[in-house]
């Protein structure tokens, strides 16, 4: 429970991973590592998002929306919170915007993340306790996203790339190519 209360409300643990279990469709992944996520929206709206980083022997096999399992297994699986701590209006829309622009850019031909909802629960004491809807075992609904990793790529048939994450700058390099893909930063 203290590691929970942790991640998810003391900024002094910002990104740091605790170890815990997560099971999914009643698939039991021990000693898996989770964080909080995100940038300046940390700690903002009190519905963070969540990261999880399954072991290299087990990745987590993730459903869509319909219950199909995808064709590649992820090795980390990121929940967003479904909450707009920058713009309040959209509060309440329950992470369609996002959703829905990774699902408009697949169909135009580019490749987006695939996403799904899911319900989740973080059981943290043995019994579930308390009077009100924000005491209980259940934090709400979250979106899933796939990670942008090589399993982004092997998903889609893509030839072996780098992939980067930017949000200004140069950007992060997710996934390292086969060669002679550039080992830097450079693209």
């Amino acid at each position: 429970e203290s590691d929970v209360t942790k991640s998810q409300y003391d900024a002094s643990f910002n990104r740091v991973r605790f170890y815990g279990t997560f099971v999914s469709d009643g698939t039991v992944y021990d000693h898996i590592q989770f964080s909080n996520r995100g940038k300046a929206s940390t700690y903002q709206s009190g519905k963070n998002k969540w990261g999880f980083y399954f072991n290299r022997t087990r990745d987590f096999q993730a459903t869509d929306s319909w219950g199909r399992p995808y064709a590649e297994t992820w090795n980390s699986l990121a929940l967003n919170a479904n909450a707009s701590p920058w713009a309040p209006v959209h509060r309440g829309s329950a992470g369609v915007e996002e959703a829905l622009s990774h699902r408009i850019h697949e169909l135009a031909g580019v490749p987006a993340l695939r996403t799904h909802y899911t319900h989740f629960r973080v059981i943290d004491s043995p019994n579930e306790s308390g009077e009100t809807q924000y005491d209980g075992d259940l934090w709400g609904l979250y979106l899933a996203l796939e990670p942008t990793e090589g399993n982004f790529i092997n998903e889609r048939g893509l030839p072996s790339g780098n992939i980067y994450s930017i949000n200004g700058g140069l950007g992060e390099k997710k996934h390292q190519g086969d060669a002679p893909q550039p080992a830097d930063a450079s693209g």
